[in-house]
């Protein structure tokens, strides 16, 4: 290789890029040999620690000169920069104390990229599920006596370049003692430390993630897409209830559009929350808490199913809530009937229900679902739970 070749370019990350409107930022793209950065991910559970922490490694390379600035992010989804205590401690650049900013920008020397790699570690505190500063911000990693779980989202720092996610080359090592129990929305079930290569979009995406002991599962398929379940929580197993249930949505939902799901399915029951989260690499349900699966059990898990075909891959924010949180509720309901896992008489109570939830709002008749400017995320507010239902 010609290295003169390179000097330029070096010289212009170095020195031609800084701050912009106080936000820290180093002039370099993402672009390997193949056109994609290589971002190597290792996430360790330090369950021994005090507190409990995950610790996370993250060697990128392939990070090249360009002309405008790459950002080094842990998003604040879950809000996790305001929570009351501190959440990322231990920040480390190349073996050097880093410090971030309130949006959890990290701030990088521009002099650790002439070489085009980043090494970075950091560690995550892990609340109990039933300790009080958890409780605000359920979206945060949380631990029970048996298990650890996290969403991707708030536990791996993101490049990005122009206000969007680079897309780049994405391996994730899982480091567990062999009879741990690894479980993650990319390459599922594992006994024991999990290494393998992820989806690209997992730079870009959500995903789940749990590590621990006496995990149940159940495996099958839907017309050929792997279905995998898994369970964490005490009591009885639910997770073959689950995988049928979810498989007869799914299929309702295949042959209504003409579409199946988009890839593997992974669902993990958890133990802490008693609601439902859908992420592009997986999603989480409470526990039920008997068997047969409650009605209401079921159209969550409808609910956060139905987000592949409606909601998911779209673009907008929260300007879309009413459509892919309030249609896929619907849906949820017509997909049961549809499936046989609810009776007319359920379906037709659930959406009188709905009418009358809305009509207690202020916000209805007020605002129109397709109005520019409405702020249906308000904070659980009259608009957001009209738009749910």
């Amino acid at each position: 290789m010609n290295y003169n070749r390179l000097l330029p370019g070096i010289a212009a990350c170095l020195l031609g890029c800084g701050p912009r409107g106080g936000t820290p930022a180093v002039c370099c793209t993402a672009l390997g040999t193949q056109g994609k950065a290589a971002l190597d991910y290792t996430i360790r559970y330090q369950s021994e620690a005090s507190p409990a922490t995950f610790s996370i490694q993250l060697n990128a390379s392939g990070l090249r000169p360009a002309k405008t600035p790459l950002v080094v992010r842990l998003a604040n989804w879950g809000e996790w920069t305001s929570a009351p205590y501190a959440y990322l401690r231990n920040l480390r650049i190349d073996g050097r104390p880093a410090t971030y900013d309130a949006s959890g920008i990290i701030s990088v020397p521009r002099e650790l990229l002439a070489d085009g790699r980043l090494n970075i570690g950091y560690d995550l505190v892990v609340q109990p599920y039933d300790a009080p500063e958890y409780a605000p911000r359920p979206l945060l990693p949380y631990r029970t006596d048996t298990y650890a779980f996290a969403f991707v989202s708030n536990t791996l720092v993101r490049f990005t370049l122009d206000g969007a996610l680079i897309d780049a080359d994405v391996t994730v090592r899982v480091e567990a003692a062999p009879d741990e129990h690894v479980f993650t929305g990319w390459n599922g079930f594992s006994v024991g430390t999990q290494t393998g290569s992820a989806p690209p979009t997992l730079s870009t995406g959500n995903g789940i993630f749990a590590i621990g002991r006496s995990f149940v599962r159940t495996t099958s398929t839907i017309d050929g897409t792997p279905l995998e379940v898994v369970q964490a929580a005490p009591g009885a197993d639910a997770t073959t209830p689950v995988a049928e249930a979810a498989r007869a949505v799914m299929l309702s939902a295949t042959r209504a559009t003409g579409r199946g799901p988009w890839g593997p399915v992974r669902i993990f029951i958890e133990r802490a929350r008693g609601t439902g989260t859908h992420t592009d690499f997986g999603l989480v349900i409470g526990r039920p808490e008997t068997l047969p699966l409650p009605d209401g059990t079921t159209e969550l898990l409808a609910h956060e199913l139905l987000h592949d075909w409606l909601g998911s891959h779209l673009v907008g924010g929260g300007s879309l809530v009413w459509f892919y949180e309030g249609f896929t509720d619907y849906l949820a309901n017509w997909h049961g009937i549809a499936a046989g896992l609810f009776t007319l008489d359920r379906f037709a109570d659930r959406i009188l229900a709905f009418e009358r939830e809305a009509r207690t709002s202020i916000s209805f008749g007020r605002v129109a679902f397709a109005q520019p400017g409405v702020s249906w995320l308000d904070s659980d507010g009259l608009n957001e739970r009209m738009a749910y239902k």
